[in-house]
């Protein structure tokens, strides 16, 4: 499809999933990531976000973010409670390096609450595990040189 419209496969390219894994299961990011890796392209970056939970763990966190009154953290079209977290699903379900190095990605990852920490912000507590919250992993990688295209 993204041929039709000009991709140039052959051409070096950059992949931002940023807010899309939060919503798929693992065999779906493995897939993408499969695929964006098998580009014979002589380099490919890819880059995303996603939260590392499983559906226990998810309800708890809601059961948390209740008591604490903090349901009424979002862009105003509901709560983040009961608004987002039903619909999003466990993702890769392990850290970026581990879930990446698979389809011979190189990664560099961190969780949001280790990057607030070094510029020196508090995250909410949502996104911190040592207040409750989840470890939402930011990261960024680059398909290893010599790399067989499609190898998993």
């Amino acid at each position: 499809m993204i041929a039709a419209a000009g991709f140039d496969h052959s051409q070096p390219s950059s992949w931002l999933l940023e807010g899309l894994l939060f919503y798929l299961d693992r065999e779906t990011g493995d897939a993408i990531a499969a695929d964006i890796a098998a580009s014979p392209a002589p380099a490919t970056w890819l880059a995303g976000d996603y939260v590392t939970v499983t559906p226990e763990q998810r309800a708890e966190m809601a059961a948390h973010h209740r008591e604490n009154g903090e349901e009424s953290q979002d862009s105003g079209d509901g709560n983040i409670v009961d608004g987002l977290l039903p619909h999003t699903a466990p993702g890769p379900g392990v850290p970026p390096a581990q879930w990446l190095s698979q389809a011979r990605w190189e990664v560099t990852e961190s969780t949001f609450a280790e990057h607030g920490s070094l510029i020196d912000r508090r995250v909410p507590d949502h996104w911190d595990p040592k207040r409750g919250g989840d470890d939402m992993w930011m990261f960024h990688a680059r398909r290893m040189q010599g790399s067989p295209a499609g190898s998993r």
